[in-house]
């Protein structure tokens, strides 16, 4: 295949923008948003070595539901790690991406969270993977709107969609009019024991 068929970034420049302050460290799961007037925004994932405030084992009902070994994934479900810290990030630009400042963190039980910005600096995130969190029972089969105004420090819940299924959010975009529209899909799981589509948890 020659290389003339490969898609190529032009006029473009890499920049740095967050280091974990402990090597080795993990960052990921990083979600980009405009805040409407001009300034920049990014959320993401930091996992940490230190203890766990929110450390709750789960049963090994669901972890063998889940078919999921919690202890070697602990990125997918971070509250079943009592040595693991995991929090969100909040990076925000008020010049086009040249320089960025943290301004908030909070800690969450599971990785996936996207984010989008208002020009008044309100935050509001969907939890893409409610269902990882077993500490919250039946009440994981939703998806969960937060709302931070400190910068992502602290949250509050303002809704709850696709209440009773599993949806798994790949991208959440703010629309010029302010609507919020997250894209993804019902997840539905084969029960390994029956072999019907169906929510085996």
């Amino acid at each position: 295949m020659s290389d003339n068929t490969y898609a190529r970034a032009v006029d473009f420049e890499e920049r740095e923008v967050y280091w974990p302050a402990e090597r080795p460290g993990y960052t990921a799961w990083a979600s980009r948003y405009q805040f409407g007037n001009g300034d920049l925004g990014i959320a993401l994932n930091e996992i940490r070595r230190g203890r766990n405030p929110n450390y709750q084992p789960p049963s090994l009902e669901f972890v063998e539901s889940m078919s999921q070994c919690y202890r070697i994934i602990p990125d997918v479900i971070p509250a079943a790690n009592p040595d693991l810290l995991s929090e969100y990030v909040c990076l925000k630009s008020r010049d086009h991406g040249k320089i960025w400042e943290e301004t908030g963190r909070c800690p969450v039980d599971t990785r996936h969270y996207w984010h989008v910005g208002f020009p008044d600096g309100r935050l509001v995130r969907v939890v893409g993977s409610q269902q990882y969190c077993y500490n919250l029972g039946d009440g994981r089969y939703a998806n969960s709107v937060e709302e931070s105004t400190d910068g992502g420090s602290t949250w509050r819940e303002i809704a709850r969609i696709m209440q009773g299924r599993w949806f798994g959010i790949h991208k959440v975009k703010k629309l010029r009019s302010g609507t919020i529209v997250a894209e993804g899909e019902p997840w539905i799981h084969e029960c390994r024991v029956c072999h019907l589509e169906e929510h085996c948890i």
